[in-house]
């Protein structure tokens, strides 16, 4: 029993330091900007180490009523004799905050979509696939934002349009379509550059880390250059 409480008092200690070495801090607003329409990005897709596909996004277009942006992703990957095709479509306003989502899945057992529509505070998602639909609705904090596991664009259009400071720790609320729930994000930036191996270079990147989802984003340049979640052995790293 005193070996159980040294370990649960040393946590606290651990964790007591992080909030002093880290404050949080509110993300604050978010403004779009610099987004470059029809300039696809895309990254190598690696599992267990292992190249398995591909994924790309790109805003294809700005509506200049609204200030509305639209971005499509994709993202091709087999692995352990498995593959699947997903295309999405994600609207988003000047703040980054979600307008409309979809995303269609294909497998070699068929097709499935999740299509998210939003209105202040709550989200209507609609999942089909198996010749059923099914509609729920669920509340989400005014403001929330929207992120996607395994699909960096979201996160690299989230990070050149708000604020890092190195040495401060982030809180928002986001909402995860394929997790079908709302997430706290808690994002680390560490007070220091860290030299990284990316591909054959060797670069002074900025580290930021999702403490709550466990990932770890490498910024060079203002741009995501690497995105790893540790726990799914999964990479994926910036071609172009």
């Amino acid at each position: 029993m005193l070996g159980v409480a040294v370990i649960i008092a040393g946590s606290i200690v651990i964790d007591q330091y992080a909030e002093l070495l880290y404050p949080m801090v509110d993300l604050g607003p978010v403004d779009v900007q610099g987004l470059v329409v029809g300039e696809p990005q895309s990254f190598d897709f690696f599992k267990d180490g292992a190249y398995v596909g591909s994924y790309t996004y790109s805003v294809v277009d700005i509506d200049p009523q609204t200030g509305n942006y639209e971005a499509r992703h994709s993202t091709e990957v087999s692995y352990k004799g498995t593959s699947i095709t997903l295309d999405g479509l994600y609207r988003f306003d000047g703040s980054y905050r979600p307008q409309g989502y979809l995303l269609n899945a294909t497998t070699g057992t068929g097709k499935e979509s999740i299509q998210c529509s939003f209105s202040p505070g709550t989200v209507t998602i609609t999942l089909t696939g198996g010749g059923e639909t099914n509609v729920l609705t669920q509340e989400i904090p005014e403001g929330a934002l929207l992120v996607e596991n395994s699909m960096p664009g979201y996160w690299e259009m989230l990070f050149q349009s708000a604020t890092f400071e190195r040495g401060k720790r982030y809180s928002a609320s986001v909402f995860v379509p394929q997790a079908g729930g709302v997430k706290t994000l808690s994002l680390v930036v560490e007070r220091d550059l860290r030299q990284s191996r990316i591909g054959d270079q060797l670069l002074d990147c900025t580290i930021i880390k999702e403490s709550n989802l466990g990932l770890t984003f490498y910024i060079y340049g203002g741009e995501l250059i690497q995105y790893q979640d540790e726990a799914q052995e999964v990479l994926l790293r910036k071609t172009t």
